[in-house]
């Protein structure tokens, strides 16, 4: 029988304005918890909006000297709220009803560059998605307090825009998904804003897209949704509401599919007023008028 360990480090972070107790014991674990999300403590400042408390148990165990090679990190639904996240030497499974994530995870897997992002988020924000934080793969760009959302599948082109945004001066919110409250009030939740750019060797690199002196992750007074296309000319045109709900809802890609039912309710949520549809070509600065449009439409529809 495997022990559950104690777990004596331990931090509360207001993660998508929800109270997460991470517990470890690692102290390297507990760095990359405060480096991935111990921002949210100065973006929500007291904590006014924390609604519900989770909680995620990482324990590490195994011989951090034993050689292991680069292992999958698979994540697997199991159709009734849980979700599992596994490689060869380490486990982690969300459990929405337990209000917990919880993991075994080996030292070799916490070293592994891509631990934080397919390990730690996947058990964290599979969690808080089910008290009211619904994923929706989109950009997000905040502006005068309104939200702007460019959503997409992959390879549209979503960091590209966000990354252009972010040289406008305009604040991100994220550069490829984004969450959707529903109560009491809608509000729009981003993250520590990062675009994923193609470098020339066709490589993804990530890149800050922190204002300087901002923390601003959250919009709330307002949403101007933006379906992205492609096409051989660049172009941006009004859609309405029934036309984008579709389109929205035809974007649904593996990862944001957890929720059907709810992605309808949230999809004619975010498309109640219309919006837009920018068509864009394999020339990003083609869409560099189309998108200062999208933001200046966005501010006078607020």
């Amino acid at each position: 029988m495997i022990r559950w360990p104690a777990l004596p480090f331990a931090t509360t972070l207001p993660v998508l304005g929800i109270a997460v107790r991470f517990e470890s014991n690692s102290e390297h674990v507990m760095r990359l918890v405060n480096d991935r999300f111990g921002g949210w403590l100065n973006a929500l400042g007291n904590g006014t909006l924390v609604t519900e408390s989770v909680a995620v148990r990482i324990a590490v165990r195994g011989d951090a000297s034993a050689a292991h090679g680069a292992n999958m990190i698979e994540h697997l639904d199991l159709g009734d709220g849980r979700l599992l996240v596994e490689s060869a030497d380490s486990v982690g499974l969300a459990d929405p009803l337990r209000r917990e994530s919880m993991a075994h995870v080996s030292p070799a897997l916490v070293e592994d560059p891509r631990f934080p992002l397919e390990f730690l988020d996947a058990i964290t924000f599979s969690l808080l998605a089910h008290f009211d934080r619904h994923p929706i793969h989109a950009a997000g760009l905040l502006h005068e307090e309104r939200a702007i959302l460019l959503a997409g599948g992959s390879g549209m082109g979503k960091s590209t825009l966000a990354h252009m945004a972010h040289r406008m001066g305009i604040a991100v919110l994220s550069d490829d998904h984004v969450w959707v409250q529903q109560d009491p009030t809608m509000r729009v939740w981003g993250g520590p804003p990062r675009a994923r750019l193609i470098t020339d060797g066709a490589e993804k690199v990530s890149v800050p897209l922190e204002q300087p002196g901002t923390q601003v992750w959250m919009a709330s007074s307002g949403v101007t949704l933006c379906v992205l296309a492609r096409g051989a000319t660049a172009s941006l045109a009004r859609v309405d509401a029934h036309v984008l709900e579709r389109e929205l809802h035809e974007q649904l890609a593996p990862g944001f599919d957890r929720f059907p039912q709810r992605h309808r309710d949230v999809a004619r949520l975010l498309s109640a007023h219309g919006g837009w549809r920018l068509t864009l070509t394999s020339r990003p600065a083609d869409a560099l008028n189309l998108l200062h449009a999208v933001v200046e439409n966005a501010t006078n529809a607020g």
